[in-house]
């Protein structure tokens, strides 16, 4: 996570101390909505997007922790191509060993002892 973009712009605090420091008593920053099972998120943003107007932003949670959701993925990419490898890396090995082996075995029966 970019933790230096977080440091920079933000502060843990109180809502009590927020709200008075920037004079915003009994006000929202944000509301959080949890939606019933089946409903269509991207259709219940727009709706809630429409009723609210341009003012606000309407997000769900993988836009709000975008940073952490694309770490993820990479995390899951290094992850699929490093067993990837691995195993192709442990096939090559399983058959340069059998080549080896059967080489030995026409080298003997070429030349018995």
């Amino acid at each position: 996570m970019k933790q230096a973009k977080y440091d920079a712009g933000y502060i843990l605090t109180s809502l009590r101390f927020a709200r008075d420091l920037f004079g915003q008593q009994g006000r929202v920053s944000a509301i959080e909505l949890q939606l019933q099972d089946g409903v269509d998120i991207r259709q219940a943003q727009a709706d809630i997007q429409k009723i609210l107007g341009n003012g606000f932003t309407v997000k769900d949670r993988y836009e709000q922790q975008e940073d952490v959701f694309r770490i993820m993925e990479v995390e899951k990419l290094i992850a699929y191509l490093f067993l990837t490898f691995y195993s192709f890396s442990s096939q090559l090995q399983h058959h340069r060993f059998h080549l080896h082996a059967d080489y030995r075995q026409e080298r003997r029966r070429a030349y018995p002892a």
